[in-house]
Protein backbone atom coordinates (compact mmCIF):
# COMPACT_ATOMS: atom_id res chain seq x y z
CA UNK A 1 0.00 0.00 0.00
CA UNK A 2 1.38 3.64 -0.91
CA UNK A 3 0.13 6.33 0.74
CA UNK A 4 0.78 10.01 1.33
CA UNK A 5 2.02 10.83 -2.29
CA UNK A 6 3.99 7.72 -2.88
CA UNK A 7 5.40 7.10 0.42
CA UNK A 8 5.97 3.54 1.94
CA UNK A 9 4.98 3.02 5.73
CA UNK A 10 7.98 1.05 7.19
CA UNK A 11 5.19 -0.31 9.65
CA UNK A 12 1.68 -0.35 9.41
CA UNK A 13 1.47 -0.32 13.25
CA UNK A 14 4.85 1.79 14.16
CA UNK A 15 4.64 5.29 15.13
CA UNK A 16 6.94 7.85 15.19
CA UNK A 17 6.35 10.30 18.37
CA UNK A 18 7.63 13.52 18.92
CA UNK A 19 10.03 14.30 21.39
CA UNK A 20 8.56 18.17 22.08
CA UNK A 21 4.65 17.31 22.04
CA UNK A 22 2.31 14.80 21.43
CA UNK A 23 2.27 14.82 17.82
CA UNK A 24 2.70 11.28 16.18
CA UNK A 25 2.40 9.94 12.55
CA UNK A 26 3.43 6.77 10.66
CA UNK A 27 5.64 8.11 8.72
CA UNK A 28 9.27 9.01 9.52
CA UNK A 29 9.39 11.95 7.28
CA UNK A 30 6.31 13.38 8.28
CA UNK A 31 7.85 13.53 11.93
CA UNK A 32 10.98 15.23 10.29
CA UNK A 33 8.85 17.74 8.85
CA UNK A 34 6.67 18.74 11.84
CA UNK A 35 10.10 18.94 14.09
CA UNK A 36 11.65 21.02 11.67
CA UNK A 37 8.77 23.23 11.46
CA UNK A 38 7.33 23.42 14.82
CA UNK A 39 10.79 22.98 16.86
CA UNK A 40 13.73 24.11 14.66
CA UNK A 41 15.29 26.34 17.42
CA UNK A 42 14.04 24.08 20.31
CA UNK A 43 15.35 20.78 18.68
CA UNK A 44 18.82 19.33 20.17
CA UNK A 45 19.32 16.43 17.95
CA UNK A 46 20.16 16.82 14.08
CA UNK A 47 17.62 16.28 12.07
CA UNK A 48 18.90 14.28 8.65
CA UNK A 49 16.78 16.49 6.43
CA UNK A 50 18.30 18.38 3.51
CA UNK A 51 17.18 22.27 3.72
CA UNK A 52 16.94 24.49 0.85
CA UNK A 53 17.90 28.44 1.44
CA UNK A 54 17.48 31.40 -0.54
CA UNK A 55 20.25 33.14 -1.72
CA UNK A 56 18.24 36.65 -1.02
CA UNK A 57 17.07 36.69 2.22
CA UNK A 58 16.98 33.71 5.46
CA UNK A 59 14.19 31.69 3.90
CA UNK A 60 14.59 28.39 4.29
CA UNK A 61 12.03 25.30 3.51
CA UNK A 62 13.12 21.49 3.28
CA UNK A 63 10.92 21.45 -0.58
CA UNK A 64 12.97 22.67 -3.69
CA UNK A 65 9.79 23.33 -4.87
CA UNK A 66 8.71 25.70 -2.13
CA UNK A 67 12.40 27.72 -2.51
CA UNK A 68 11.35 28.05 -6.35
CA UNK A 69 8.05 29.72 -5.47
CA UNK A 70 9.42 31.73 -2.41
CA UNK A 71 12.10 33.35 -5.25
CA UNK A 72 9.38 33.76 -8.19
CA UNK A 73 7.18 35.83 -5.82
CA UNK A 74 9.44 37.76 -3.62
CA UNK A 75 12.42 38.16 -5.47
CA UNK A 76 11.80 37.76 -9.51
CA UNK A 77 12.91 41.11 -10.70
CA UNK A 78 15.99 40.68 -8.78
CA UNK A 79 16.37 37.04 -10.20
CA UNK A 80 15.93 37.49 -13.20
CA UNK A 81 18.99 40.24 -13.41
CA UNK A 82 21.41 38.63 -11.44
CA UNK A 83 20.39 35.04 -12.43
CA UNK A 84 21.11 33.44 -9.06
CA UNK A 85 18.68 30.54 -9.31
CA UNK A 86 17.50 28.85 -12.11
CA UNK A 87 13.65 28.65 -11.82
CA UNK A 88 11.68 25.46 -12.97
CA UNK A 89 9.07 26.64 -12.64
CA UNK A 90 6.00 26.44 -15.12
CA UNK A 91 4.57 29.84 -15.11
CA UNK A 92 1.93 31.77 -17.20
CA UNK A 93 1.99 34.76 -18.88
CA UNK A 94 -0.52 37.29 -20.39
CA UNK A 95 -0.93 37.71 -23.99
CA UNK A 96 -1.92 41.40 -23.38
CA UNK A 97 0.47 42.86 -20.82
CA UNK A 98 3.66 42.09 -18.95
CA UNK A 99 1.82 39.99 -16.14
CA UNK A 100 3.43 36.53 -15.00
CA UNK A 101 2.34 33.59 -12.35
CA UNK A 102 2.59 30.39 -11.88
CA UNK A 103 -0.93 29.60 -11.04
CA UNK A 104 -3.66 28.85 -14.11
CA UNK A 105 -6.06 30.26 -11.83
CA UNK A 106 -4.62 33.18 -11.23
CA UNK A 107 -3.82 33.72 -15.11
CA UNK A 108 -7.06 32.87 -15.74
CA UNK A 109 -8.56 35.14 -13.37
CA UNK A 110 -6.17 38.16 -14.47
CA UNK A 111 -7.69 37.83 -18.01
CA UNK A 112 -11.13 37.83 -16.91
CA UNK A 113 -10.20 41.25 -14.78
CA UNK A 114 -8.33 42.90 -16.81
CA UNK A 115 -8.72 42.09 -20.50
CA UNK A 116 -12.10 40.61 -20.77
CA UNK A 117 -13.27 42.24 -23.51
CA UNK A 118 -10.34 42.24 -25.49
CA UNK A 119 -10.02 38.70 -25.12
CA UNK A 120 -13.83 38.05 -25.81
CA UNK A 121 -12.80 40.05 -29.12
CA UNK A 122 -9.10 38.60 -30.20
CA UNK A 123 -10.33 34.94 -28.19
CA UNK A 124 -6.45 34.47 -27.21
CA UNK A 125 -7.56 32.67 -24.42
CA UNK A 126 -9.91 30.33 -23.42
CA UNK A 127 -11.09 31.20 -20.19
CA UNK A 128 -12.06 28.06 -18.11
CA UNK A 129 -13.12 30.22 -15.26
CA UNK A 130 -16.47 29.43 -12.69
CA UNK A 131 -18.05 32.36 -12.82
CA UNK A 132 -21.28 33.62 -10.17
CA UNK A 133 -24.06 35.72 -11.91
CA UNK A 134 -26.60 37.82 -10.01
CA UNK A 135 -29.99 36.08 -10.19
CA UNK A 136 -31.73 40.11 -9.59
CA UNK A 137 -29.56 41.86 -12.32
CA UNK A 138 -26.34 40.96 -15.00
CA UNK A 139 -23.57 41.23 -12.27
CA UNK A 140 -21.05 38.86 -12.51
CA UNK A 141 -18.07 37.32 -10.68
CA UNK A 142 -15.29 34.85 -10.42
CA UNK A 143 -15.71 34.83 -6.44
CA UNK A 144 -18.37 33.63 -4.94
CA UNK A 145 -18.11 36.00 -1.60
CA UNK A 146 -18.56 38.89 -4.15
CA UNK A 147 -21.58 37.94 -5.23
CA UNK A 148 -22.62 37.07 -1.69
CA UNK A 149 -21.46 41.29 -1.07
CA UNK A 150 -22.98 42.64 -4.11
CA UNK A 151 -26.95 40.84 -3.27
CA UNK A 152 -26.25 41.78 0.18
CA UNK A 153 -25.10 45.65 -0.66
CA UNK A 154 -27.47 46.06 -3.85
CA UNK A 155 -30.07 43.55 -3.67
CA UNK A 156 -30.46 43.02 0.41
CA UNK A 157 -34.50 43.77 0.81
CA UNK A 158 -35.20 42.03 -2.24
CA UNK A 159 -33.46 38.73 -1.69
CA UNK A 160 -34.61 39.27 1.87
CA UNK A 161 -38.83 38.68 0.85
CA UNK A 162 -37.23 36.09 -2.43
CA UNK A 163 -34.57 34.42 -0.53
CA UNK A 164 -32.93 33.72 -3.65
CA UNK A 165 -29.39 33.94 -2.63
CA UNK A 166 -27.81 32.28 0.63
CA UNK A 167 -25.34 35.39 2.06
CA UNK A 168 -23.84 34.35 5.42
CA UNK A 169 -22.56 37.23 7.11
CA UNK A 170 -20.48 37.61 10.38
CA UNK A 171 -21.57 40.15 12.74
CA UNK A 172 -19.57 42.26 15.50
CA UNK A 173 -20.92 41.37 18.75
CA UNK A 174 -20.20 45.40 19.90
CA UNK A 175 -21.99 46.82 16.58
CA UNK A 176 -24.00 46.02 14.23
CA UNK A 177 -20.81 45.95 11.41
CA UNK A 178 -21.22 42.83 9.31
CA UNK A 179 -18.97 40.72 6.76
CA UNK A 180 -18.51 37.72 4.99
CA UNK A 181 -14.52 36.96 6.11
CA UNK A 182 -13.44 36.51 9.51
CA UNK A 183 -10.34 38.58 8.81
CA UNK A 184 -12.45 41.44 7.94
CA UNK A 185 -14.37 41.45 11.18
CA UNK A 186 -11.08 40.85 13.35
CA UNK A 187 -9.87 43.60 11.66
CA UNK A 188 -13.05 45.92 12.45
CA UNK A 189 -12.89 44.51 16.12
CA UNK A 190 -8.85 45.73 16.58
CA UNK A 191 -9.76 49.05 14.55
CA UNK A 192 -13.27 50.27 16.62
CA UNK A 193 -13.54 47.79 19.42
CA UNK A 194 -10.00 47.53 20.51
CA UNK A 195 -10.05 48.68 24.16
CA UNK A 196 -13.55 47.55 24.60
CA UNK A 197 -12.63 44.09 23.73
CA UNK A 198 -9.40 43.98 25.93
CA UNK A 199 -11.63 44.43 28.98
CA UNK A 200 -14.36 41.83 27.58
CA UNK A 201 -12.20 39.22 25.39
CA UNK A 202 -15.63 38.67 23.32
CA UNK A 203 -13.55 38.18 20.46
CA UNK A 204 -10.25 36.25 19.87
CA UNK A 205 -7.99 38.01 18.07
CA UNK A 206 -5.33 36.94 15.60
CA UNK A 207 -4.21 39.35 13.32
CA UNK A 208 -0.64 40.78 12.80
CA UNK A 209 0.07 44.67 13.77
CA UNK A 210 2.54 46.86 12.31
CA UNK A 211 4.03 49.57 14.29
CA UNK A 212 5.41 52.71 13.65
CA UNK A 213 9.26 53.23 14.67
CA UNK A 214 9.16 56.84 15.18
CA UNK A 215 5.67 57.21 17.14
CA UNK A 216 2.57 55.23 18.69
CA UNK A 217 0.99 54.04 15.37
CA UNK A 218 -0.37 50.44 14.79
CA UNK A 219 -2.15 49.46 11.56
CA UNK A 220 -2.85 46.33 10.11
CA UNK A 221 -1.30 46.31 6.69
CA UNK A 222 2.34 47.24 5.64
CA UNK A 223 0.92 49.18 3.05
CA UNK A 224 -0.96 52.09 5.73
CA UNK A 225 2.48 51.63 7.66
CA UNK A 226 4.55 52.95 5.05
CA UNK A 227 1.75 55.11 4.04
CA UNK A 228 2.09 56.42 7.35
CA UNK A 229 5.80 56.82 7.39
CA UNK A 230 6.12 58.22 4.21
CA UNK A 231 3.06 61.07 5.17
CA UNK A 232 4.59 61.76 8.76
CA UNK A 233 7.96 61.24 8.92
CA UNK A 234 9.36 60.92 5.64
CA UNK A 235 12.32 63.40 6.45
CA UNK A 236 12.84 61.71 9.87
CA UNK A 237 13.03 58.34 8.13
CA UNK A 238 15.31 59.55 5.11
CA UNK A 239 18.03 60.23 7.94
CA UNK A 240 18.00 57.39 10.31
CA UNK A 241 16.77 55.22 7.44
CA UNK A 242 15.13 52.56 9.93
CA UNK A 243 12.16 51.84 7.17
CA UNK A 244 12.25 50.67 3.97
CA UNK A 245 9.44 52.39 2.16
CA UNK A 246 7.98 50.14 0.01
CA UNK A 247 5.66 52.42 -1.45
CA UNK A 248 5.95 54.31 -5.52
CA UNK A 249 5.65 57.89 -4.63
CA UNK A 250 4.74 59.93 -7.33
CA UNK A 251 5.92 63.18 -7.79
CA UNK A 252 4.88 66.75 -9.29
CA UNK A 253 6.91 67.45 -12.44
CA UNK A 254 6.54 71.24 -11.85
CA UNK A 255 7.36 71.04 -8.24
CA UNK A 256 8.64 69.21 -5.48
CA UNK A 257 5.34 67.74 -4.61
CA UNK A 258 4.90 64.03 -3.70
CA UNK A 259 2.40 61.61 -2.94
CA UNK A 260 1.74 57.64 -2.67
CA UNK A 261 -1.49 57.73 -4.65
CA UNK A 262 -2.03 58.75 -7.97
CA UNK A 263 -5.13 59.58 -7.63
CA UNK A 264 -3.26 62.94 -5.44
CA UNK A 265 -1.20 63.80 -8.13
CA UNK A 266 -3.84 64.37 -10.43
CA UNK A 267 -6.06 66.49 -7.95
CA UNK A 268 -2.84 69.08 -6.87
CA UNK A 269 -2.07 69.02 -10.85
CA UNK A 270 -5.61 70.16 -11.41
CA UNK A 271 -5.46 72.66 -8.53
CA UNK A 272 -2.04 73.90 -8.47
CA UNK A 273 -0.60 73.92 -12.15
CA UNK A 274 -3.97 73.48 -14.51
CA UNK A 275 -2.96 76.65 -16.69
CA UNK A 276 0.64 75.67 -17.03
CA UNK A 277 -0.09 71.50 -17.49
CA UNK A 278 -2.92 72.75 -20.52
CA UNK A 279 0.29 75.09 -22.36
CA UNK A 280 3.32 72.12 -21.79
CA UNK A 281 1.10 69.02 -21.24
CA UNK A 282 3.28 66.90 -20.06
CA UNK A 283 1.14 64.85 -17.52
CA UNK A 284 -2.51 63.80 -18.57
CA UNK A 285 -5.03 64.14 -16.75
CA UNK A 286 -7.72 61.66 -16.20
CA UNK A 287 -9.30 62.38 -12.81
CA UNK A 288 -13.28 62.76 -13.23
CA UNK A 289 -13.82 67.13 -13.39
CA UNK A 290 -17.48 68.22 -11.89
CA UNK A 291 -18.77 71.08 -14.08
CA UNK A 292 -21.12 73.29 -12.52
CA UNK A 293 -24.59 73.30 -14.23
CA UNK A 294 -25.19 76.72 -13.78
CA UNK A 295 -22.09 78.72 -13.70
CA UNK A 296 -18.33 77.84 -14.70
CA UNK A 297 -17.20 76.71 -11.50
CA UNK A 298 -15.59 73.20 -11.66
CA UNK A 299 -13.57 71.16 -8.88
CA UNK A 300 -12.57 67.56 -8.40
CA UNK A 301 -13.49 67.51 -5.21
CA UNK A 302 -17.27 65.64 -5.24
CA UNK A 303 -18.49 66.68 -2.07
CA UNK A 304 -17.40 69.91 -2.63
CA UNK A 305 -19.43 70.38 -6.35
CA UNK A 306 -22.72 69.00 -4.54
CA UNK A 307 -22.48 72.19 -2.51
CA UNK A 308 -21.92 74.53 -4.19
CA UNK A 309 -24.28 73.55 -7.57
CA UNK A 310 -27.23 73.58 -4.52
CA UNK A 311 -25.99 77.33 -3.56
CA UNK A 312 -25.55 78.10 -7.24
CA UNK A 313 -28.98 76.38 -7.91
CA UNK A 314 -30.79 78.20 -4.76
CA UNK A 315 -29.52 81.80 -6.05
CA UNK A 316 -30.27 81.46 -9.65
Amino acid sequence: MITDHGHKPTNKNKKFYCLYCDYNTSYKHLLQRHTYVKHKEQNEFAISMKTYCCIYCDFTTMENRNLQNHIFSKHKKQNDVENGVKLKLKTYSCVYCDFTTKSNRNFQKHIYLKHKKQNELENKVEIKIQTYSCVYCDFTTIENLKLQNHVFSKHKEQNQLENKVTVKRKTCVYCDFTTNRNRNLQNHVYSKHREQNDLENKVALNIQTFSCVYCDFKTLTEQLLNIHIFSKHREQNKLENKIEIKIKPYSCVYCDYSTYRNQSLQKHLFRKHKKQNELENKVAIVIKIHSCDYCEFNTVEKTRFKAHQALCKNTK
